[in-house]
This record gives structure tokens, C-alpha cells and sequence, in this order.
């Protein structure tokens, strides 16, 4: 019965009207030509249908299937600032669905999608991958999946020690083409981004059974690679599958571990298996569990150099969708959908405390929500209805109320500009990545700075710049104006 879920969700809305509200008031993602949508009928429990990452400049780039043209396209947008560029056709595939992206960043400054085109009776899908190059341009799509009767599809991305190589994974279902399928199996590739060439990578151990699904990769540094998928029990039954997990170090996958078992969680395969790191490289494992009910939510916790503790169910109100990312202050923060509502949560290790409700007054369905952490910033997209939304929760209105250290702080001089601009930061003498770009997004001046730098404006032309910081994973963004000399 729904009519209980119901009132307590009333209940928590009017005990937290006297709070602050700690997110931005929801804004439309490029009105008029973003309409993010799986072809019509699609269950909106499968996703992902966004993905987002943070660029060295300090951009954020956001990508999502669109519907607007009749057919699911892949587009990606950039928020610069408070703007978001006009978007970007990816796939440029009209005659099949492109859906299921993933998007990767890489400590040496290279971005990268990927996602699932099926043809258009759904009868086969091929993984594909473009690059974003320095000067803004994405380069030319690449096949990364060579088995042409079969589903290729949830492709998820990890960076290497070498900065030009790619791990990439996916799940591969062969077909006969009769519409006879043969079971289900992960594909491990790596990918140069230099030459655009791929080749196979040992998987870890997988079950037999042939039923080894949903692989999600997630990097702990460049030298360490967490994978987990499903794999199944003692038969191919639907939903007799259990969370898997390896660790890639060296070159070497670890032995695989069972997190969870079927006859005690029954796992939920269609929806993702998420995967988080603190500041403390402490991993956080979450997952949909399908019974008792289809949403009971699981997160397991594995200390850096301890083993994984026993999983906690942390909601089981039909809430679907999840999307999460970790604060700062060790704060796990989390959204997920309820009843064409968008909730939003933060998880105090034990259970999840109600915050607010996102879409409360808009109008359509809220589904497929995404989140991610730039800078101790949140930052939210979710679909409502047919539009792309977005809103923000800045560090200072974090579950503390108080706003974080700043790792960096960055100061530029002149500002305006003519010939030189000297840059100055605080980061204990560590080296920084300095990234500067025009208006629309295109890198003009890239370089490894210590400390104090001057950098030489004179070929630049007037104009407005943006100027990114990044070390350990935080980036501080300036604005700045180039006068004429």
C-alpha cells in the first residue's frame, strides 16, 4: 500500500518548510532545445540518461540522450561559469538510438564519452567513443565494440597510469539474428586516446554461468581501478544475481568478492551499481535491492586498508533512481525520484535524513537524476517532464552551515590585463594545472605552474577569459578581461 509512503513524505514536507532551503531554485538547462528522453514507452527506471564530469578549466560538461530531432541523439553541453554553451551533437546518428552514456576526465586534461547506439528495432548496439581535443572540438567518433550480433551497451571508463590509455568496460549480450540471445558477458578493452586503436584487458573473475552484467568502473588514483558488476547465483533466474567486486592494481585484478547474495538481497540488475570515494579513499558501494520491495537501497562501506563492512538497507520507500555524490566533510549526499517527485537526501551512515524537495511547484515527472561534486559545489540535473533541469548547493549552505577550507585560493592580477597577468596561489608549493579559455569553451593557454607565475597575454585578443586552477581533484575558476595593448 502507497498511502502510508505518502503521508510520512507530507509529514517530512511541512517539518522542513522553517528550513533553509540549501539548493538553488531549479532552472531550465537550455530552453527550447534541450529535450532529454529515451524513445517514448521506455521504462524510466533504465538509465543512465545524463552523466557529467568537471573539466581542468574548470568548465563542467554535461551530456544526455536527447528526443528533440524524433530520434535519441547523444548531446553535451558546457556550464562556463553561469552559462550553458549551445549544445553538441555527439552521436550525429539519426537513423539509430544512441543512449547510455558515460564521460570520463583525466588527470592529464582528456575528456572523453562513450555510449550504446541501437539500431532501430533494437535488435543489435554498438559502443562508440569521441574525444574532446584541446582546442574544443571533439574529434571523430570510434567503434569500440566489434561483435556486430550483439547488444553492446553500459559502457563505464577508468583512466590508466599512462595518460593516454583508457580502461574501458561494457556488457555484451550475443545474439543469433533470430532475436535468439546467448547469455550476457563483460568486455574489458583498453583505448589509446593517441591513436584511437583498442584492444582486449584480462577481466577478473567472473562466474561461470554466463549472466556477468552492469560493470561500473570508478579510479582511486591512476594506479588503482574498483570494478563492480552482477554476476548470478546457482541459476540464470531473473533478479538471482549478487554484487560482485575486484580491485585492478598493477596491471592485477584481486581476487573477486561477493558483496551481497541473492537469497538475503536480491539485487536489482537493471538499475546501476554507483560507486564513491571520500577524502579518506574510503569506498562506498550502493545498489537497488528487488525485494522485498523493487527499491530497497543498499550501501556497503570498505575502509582504504580494511575489508568491506556489512551492507545497511538505507531506504525502502519506492524511491528510484538514485544519484549521489560525497561532500567535503564526508557528507554523502543523495537524490532520487518518488512518485514523479525529485527528493533530496544526505545519508549519516546509519540512515537517510529527508532535506527538500527539488521539483515541488514544477510541472511533469522528475526522473533520471545526476549529481556530481566540483569544488566542494553540488551540482544537480534531472529530467521533469520533457526538460533538461538543474540546480546547485554551494559549500557554504553544506549539512554543517558552515562553509568548507578552501584547499586553494587563487589570486589573478591585473585585472584588466594587457600584457602580463601574474597568478598567485596557495597549495603548500604543490605544482597546479593552469587552463585558461575563451567564451566559447576553446583552451588558448595551457601550462604546469609553481607557486607564483606571470603569464604572457600579448597573444591573446581582447576579450573575456576564464582562468581554472586544478590539483587534486579541485579546480578555482577566475574571471578575467584582456584589454587591447
Amino acid at each position: 500500500m502507497r498511502i502510508l509512503p505518502i503521508i510520512a513524505l507530507l509529514f517530512l514536507l511541512t517539518s522542513v518548510q522553517s528550513q533553509t532551503v540549501s539548493w538553488s531554485n531549479p532552472q531550465v538547462v537550455l530552453p527550447g532545445a534541450a529535450y532529454p528522453s529515451f524513445v517514448p514507452g521506455d521504462d524510466e527506471t533504465v538509465g543512465p540518461l545524463i552523466k557529467t564530469t568537471s573539466l581542468a578549466n574548470g568548465a563542467l560538461l554535461v551530456v544526455w540522450s536527447d528526443y528533440a530531432t524524433g530520434k535519441t541523439e547523444l548531446y553535451a553541453s558546457f556550464k562556463i561559469g553561469n552559462v550553458f554553451t549551445p549544445p553538441t551533437n555527439l552521436s550525429q546518428s539519426p537513423n539509430q538510438e544512441s543512449l547510455l552514456p558515460d564521460v570520463i576526465s583525466t588527470p592529464s586534461g582528456k575528456t572523453c564519452v562513450a555510449w550504446s547506439e541501437f539500431d532501430p528495432s533494437f535488435g543489435s548496439a554498438q559502443i562508440y567513443l569521441r574525444v574532446l581535443n584541446a582546442d574544443g572540438t571533439w574529434a571523430a567518433k570510434v567503434k569500440i565494440s566489434n561483435a556486430s550480433n550483439a547488444f553492446n551497451f553500459y559502457p563505464s571508463m577508468a583512466f590508466t597510469s599512462n595518460p593516454d590509455v583508457l580502461l574501458l568496460v561494457y556488457t555484451e549480450l550475443k545474439t543469433d539474428g533470430a532475436g535468439n540471445t546467448s547469455g550476457y558477458t563483460i568486455q574489458f578493452k583498453e583505448f589509446n586516446i593517441a591513436t584511437k586503436q583498442t584492444s582486449a584487458f584480462a577481466s577478473p573473475e567472473l562466474s561461470p554461468l554466463g549472466f556477468n552484467f552492469r560493470a561500473t568502473l570508478l579510479n582511486q588514483g591512476a594506479d588503482k581501478i574498483h570494478c563492480c558488476w552482477y554476476d548470478p547465483e546457482e541459476s540464470e533466474e531473473d533478479y538471482d544475481s549478487y554484487i560482485a567486486y575486484s580491485l585492478l592494481e598493477s596491471g592485477t585484478w584481486s581476487a573477486t568478492e561477493k558483496l551481497s547474495t541473492s537469497t538475503t538481497i536480491s539485487t536489482w540488475d537493471d538499475g546501476p551499481i554507483k560507486m564513491l570515494l571520500d577524502q579518506a579513499n574510503n569506498l562506498f558501494v550502493i545498489w537497488t535491492a528487488f525485494a522485498p520491495f523493487p527499491s530497497n537501497a543498499y550501501i556497503i562501506k570498505k575502509p582504504e586498508n580494511g575489508p568491506f563492512q556489512a551492507p545497511v538497507e538505507f531506504h525502502d520507500d519506492e524511491v528510484l533512481n538514485w544519484a549521489f555524490a560525497i561532500s567535503k566533510d564526508g557528507t554523502l549526499n543523495a537524490a532520487g525520484t518518488y512518485f514523479g517527485d525529485l527528493l533530496c537526501y544526505q545519508f549519516d551512515g546509519s540512515a537517510l535524513n529527508f532535506e527538500e524537495i527539488i521539483s515541488n511547484g514544477l510541472t511533469g515527472i522528475s526522473k533520471m537524476p545526476e549529481m556530481i561534486n566540483i569544488a566542494d559545489t553540488l551540482h544537480l540535473f534531472w529530467v521533469q517532464g520533457e526538460t533538461l533541469m538543474y540546480s546547485y548547493m554551494p559549500p557554504a549552505t553544506s549539512s554543517t552551515g558552515q562553509q568548507p577550507n578552501d584547499l586553494m585560493d587563487v589570486t589573478i592580477s591585473p585585472n584588466p590585463c594587457r600584457d602580463i597577468l601574474s597568478v598567485n596561489y596557495s597549495n603548500d608549493g604543490q605544482p597546479c594545472y593552469l587552463n585558461i579559455t575563451d567564451q566559447g569553451g576553446n583552451t588558448v593557454i595551457s601550462k604546469t605552474i609553481y607557486g607564483q607565475s606571470t603569464i604572457d597575454m600579448g597573444k591573446l585578443i581582447p576579450g573575456t577569459y576564464f582562468l581554472s586552477i586544478s590539483t587534486n581533484g579541485v579546480s578555482r575558476v577566475q574571471k578575467f578581461v584582456k584589454l587591447s595593448e
